[in-house]
């Protein structure tokens, strides 16, 4: 049973990219340009290229070669810091209107949507948390911004807090990529 699971999730991953192939096409964008704006327009803030690294599990050069592509396309905008050594990544209005038609017209996300009822989504995502979970404390990936990875969540009297929202969150309920997301590092 788990090589047919490891078997789909790698059907979906390889449909994921050949759909950010087709759809980065229109564009002139690479698979990873675009998960880099998706990554970067999940953030309130703008975020270092180091940081976007460990995030995306890349190496510095690749991101580098990507950011300089994208703010070339004037798709994201370099912003000063307050350490003056580094600098953040912002998306442009221009690139937060791609990431909307490229989100609008995936189609695995369409299948998601239209296909699976409430209960199926809502059996699906704790398993795979829990597998994204299982990645990180083992290594494979570096950041999850994630519920149980996040300086907000507090577990007190059996039942997890969410600081900012002021509410209880049970596991089904856990968020990703929240953009009030804390990292052990506190970013």
């Amino acid at each position: 049973m788990e090589e047919r699971i490891i078997f789909l999730l790698a059907k979906l991953c390889l449909a994921q990219k050949n759909i950010l192939w087709e759809q980065g096409y229109k564009y002139s964008l690479s698979p990873t340009q675009i998960e880099i704006l998706f990554a970067i327009s999940s953030y309130t803030k703008p975020i270092t290229v180091s940081y976007l690294a460990r995030e995306m599990a890349i190496t510095k050069p690749t991101i580098s070669d990507s950011v300089y592509a994208l703010e070339k396309k004037g798709l994201i905008k370099k912003i000063p810091m307050k350490d003056r050594r580094k600098v953040g990544l912002k998306i442009t209005s221009k690139g937060k209107t791609i990431i909307k038609a490229i989100r609008r017209k995936n189609p695995l996300l369409n299948i998601i949507k239209e296909r699976l009822n409430n209960q199926e989504k809502a059996s699906l995502f704790p398993p795979l948390l829990k597998i994204t979970s299982a990645l990180k404390d083992n290594g494979y990936l570096q950041i999850v911004r994630s519920c149980p990875y996040c300086g907000n969540l507090i577990y007190k009297n059996k039942a997890y807090l969410c600081t900012i929202s002021k509410k209880n969150l049970s596991p089904s309920e856990f968020r990703i990529n929240c953009q009030y997301f804390k990292d052990e590092e506190g970013k």
